[in-house]
């Protein structure tokens, strides 16, 4: 996972060293016209487009946005459904209708958490916007199969990465966040890749389908 612009450009030159293309596009999640035009940029640098995976997103540095519900504020909630579920939702519109333009057909996954399925305390905004993105996922799957674009979702629990690592510092904070999976550990990367790829063949095989609670996958 990416966290800078180092990073990622270093990254898109792993990718290119095996002969592949990769694109850096720095976007603004808060803006939607941003992400928006992101999709479009994409699709032009590549020749077209074919997956979009929706995986930014996160808390929003706003009171209210985390902790109990009752101390909730209108700015926390407009803030994280702005980031987590605005603008995934209408990139993944303005990717479905590029899609369908095309004559290819595609994929879109978006990487939603396993708060959107279990009540999550503390974090309520946040659940509730990844909760909102898996049914609107669902509804544009319907939509768009006819063009054979194929839109998914997984349901992660934290993983292992830069942005989450102030959650996971100490020994108490991991054997908490454990307590909550059937395999007592936060996940790693490589734990959720697999199924994240498999509703983005490269063919249009496979179909829109329920939401998996990807957790971590056993050793």
């Amino acid at each position: 996972v990416a966290e800078t612009i180092r990073e990622r450009e270093r990254i898109a030159g792993e990718i290119r060293a095996l002969g592949r293309q990769a694109h850096v596009l720095p976007t603004d999640l808060l803006d939607v016209e941003a992400a928006r035009q992101m999709v479009a940029d994409a699709a032009q640098a590549m020749g077209g487009l074919h997956v979009l995976v929706n995986n930014a997103g996160g808390m929003v540095d706003v009171p209210g946005s985390t902790g109990p519900l009752t101390e909730a504020t209108p700015a926390a909630f407009d803030g994280m459904m702005s980031l987590n579920l605005r603008s995934p939702l209408f990139m993944a519109i303005a990717a479905a209708k590029l899609m369908g333009e095309q004559g290819t057909g595609g994929a879109i996954l978006n990487i939603v958490s396993i708060d959107a399925v279990f009540p999550a305390p503390t974090e309520a905004l946040y659940g509730a916007s990844k909760a909102a993105l898996v049914n609107l996922t669902k509804v544009l799957g319907y939509e768009v199969g006819k063009d054979r674009v194929r839109v998914n979702a997984i349901a992660p629990g934290v993983i292992e990465t830069a942005l989450t690592a102030p959650r996971l510092a100490t020994e108490e904070q991991r054997l908490d966040r454990a307590s909550f999976y059937p395999i007592p550990r936060a996940a790693v990367p490589d734990d959720v890749a697999p199924p994240a790829a498999t509703p983005c063949p490269p063919t249009p095989a496979s179909g829109s389908g329920p939401v998996p609670c990807a957790t971590r996958c056993p050793p």
